[in-house]
């Protein structure tokens, strides 16, 4: 993002000045993710694997913490653009735009965090995470 002429992430603006707490805001979440307990303080789930992905590869060394942020955002909504130009394909099968969608999600979501991603050791599976753990 262009400001003042230079690129600056969003981690950097967040850290630079307080979150003006409105849900708009893209520093919210952090403000609220300060206010938790320490002990309630998990890393978001799309952070947390890639950089368990980068551990295993012993790529984590390479990158400082801006771009495992910016690595964790572009995997995230690479992901999730992947999941769905797959959409369409699969959508002539239901008549229900509304159910079905929502079960297309909720389909990539279990394959996901119930398959590949505890297959690659990166995360448990939900049930064996802290109940109380936002994702």
């Amino acid at each position: 993002m262009l400001q003042g002429g230079s690129h600056e992430s969003l981690l950097g603006r967040c850290h630079r000045r307080p979150a003006r707490h409105h849900s708009h805001d893209p520093c919210h979440g952090e403000a609220l993710y300060r206010r938790l307990q320490r002990e309630e303080r998990y890393p978001l789930l799309p952070r947390e694997i890639t950089q368990n992905l980068l551990l295993k590869v012993e790529a984590d060394a390479l990158l400082d913490e801006e771009q495992r942020v910016e690595l964790s955002l572009v995997s995230h909504f690479g992901y999730g653009a992947f999941a769905g130009s797959l959409y369409p394909s699969t959508r002539q099968r239901v008549a229900h735009p509304l159910v079905y969608g929502s079960g297309y999600g909720v389909a990539i979501w279990a394959a996901s965090y119930f398959s590949w991603i505890p297959a690659l050791q990166t995360l448990p599976p939900p049930h064996r995470q802290p109940a109380n753990r936002p994702g």
